[in-house]
């Protein structure tokens, strides 16, 4: 596993010389023409570019941060704390490094728009996608998320088949209706969240309102053909900062939101995961979403761990690092694809 880490490591490492380069605003043609083939390479690249530009807009509104160290003040932390702390001291070097980074991002992977916006969208694990739909709506997929998009004249239609996604709705004559499994999710101007996992669904409400159509009861068998069927319930009305889900242990189904929770669960779209007082069987849930490893408690008393912390969605090997620091549990790799939680540290060999 340590080389896959070496691999994560290098492209940080790649990300920022390019971000460094690009500060410049000097880069030539051939420059740029490597810089775009280096985007395409892998989406773990454009992944990582837009996540540094999400982070840094982001911490740069986070003056208690200490984030602008001298290089005195970096030579004299942990190895581990100087490493994260000097790269994003090349992040936040500049005043109005974010713009420079979208612009770029931008001019590195602009392409002519088609007439419309119909067809699948998606990302990989550990992806980011924004897009502006041919109506003006935007959406923005989280990672290992994939969305089919039906527009025509009568309605427009978004079918989600997997992930997490924020819709904000444009105005339109037309009514923007968004499909995850047996659900229907009617919306006009507004902006919600859409979640679909382990065939749960999970709305939530930022702005304005939508409307979920309830599972209906299909007819039972034997029932002769033409017998009346009872039509399905009226749809449930979600308001802004409401939470609808449909898990057997959501009960009721329909929440209240407090606002500290709201920006918790929208953190990705800054390329963070943010837990307050969270069991740590659902903060392992959560990330595991950005990462192919699989995560395993070998000690079932720590699922209910209450955890609180903030990482970029690129770094699982921070949250690692934490429990083990922090909160004494063992991290140890099985395998290249496994990782367990165990209590107490153990001693290395």
């Amino acid at each position: 596993m340590k080389a896959d880490h070496q691999t994560a490591d290098a492209i940080i490492t790649e990300a920022c010389a390019w971000i460094a380069r690009l500060e410049t605003g000097e880069l030539s043609i051939p420059e740029l023409a490597a810089f775009r083939e280096w985007m395409r390479r892998s989406p773990r690249h454009a992944t990582e570019i837009n996540r540094l530009a999400h982070l840094s807009a982001d911490l740069e509104r986070l003056p208690d941060f200490p984030l602008r160290k001298t290089d005195t003040d970096i030579q004299a932390m942990p190895v581990g704390q100087a490493t994260a702390r000097s790269r994003r001291s090349i992040v936040l070097a500049a005043s109005g490094m974010a713009a420079l980074l979208v612009v770029a991002v931008s001019l590195a992977l602009w392409r002519p728009a088609a007439n419309d916006t119909n067809g699948p969208l998606a990302t990989p694990v550990g992806g980011y996608l924004e897009k502006e739909l041919s109506d003006g709506s935007l959406v923005r997929l989280n990672t290992d998320s994939r969305v089919v998009v039906a527009y025509d004249g009568a309605r427009r239609t978004v079918h989600l088949q997997r992930g997490e996604v924020y819709f904000q709705v444009a105005d339109d004559d037309r009514p923007f209706l968004v499909r995850a499994k047996a659900r229907d999710i009617l919306a006009t101007g507004t902006a919600f969240v859409v979640r679909l996992q382990d065939e749960r669904i999970r709305v939530m409400v930022t702005e304005g309102q939508v409307a979920v159509s309830q599972q209906a009861v299909a007819p039972r068998r034997g029932v002769a053909a033409g017998t009346p069927v009872a039509p399905p319930p009226a749809p449930i009305l979600l308001q802004a900062g409401q939470n609808y889900e449909d898990s057997p242990t959501s009960t009721p189904p329909v929440t209240r939101v407090p606002e500290t929770e709201v920006r918790r669960q929208l953190a990705w779209q800054r390329g963070l995961v943010e837990f307050t007082d969270t069991p740590l069987e659902e903060v392992v849930e959560d990330i595991s979403r950005y990462t192919d490893l699989t995560i395993r408690f070998d000690d079932a008393e720590l699922r209910a761990v209450r955890f609180g912390g903030m990482f970029p969605t690129g770094e699982i090997h921070r949250l690692f690092g934490v429990l083990e620091s922090t909160y004494g549990i063992s991290v140890a790799y099985v395998d290249e694809s496994t990782v367990s939680l165990t209590s107490g540290r153990r001693d290395s060999p």
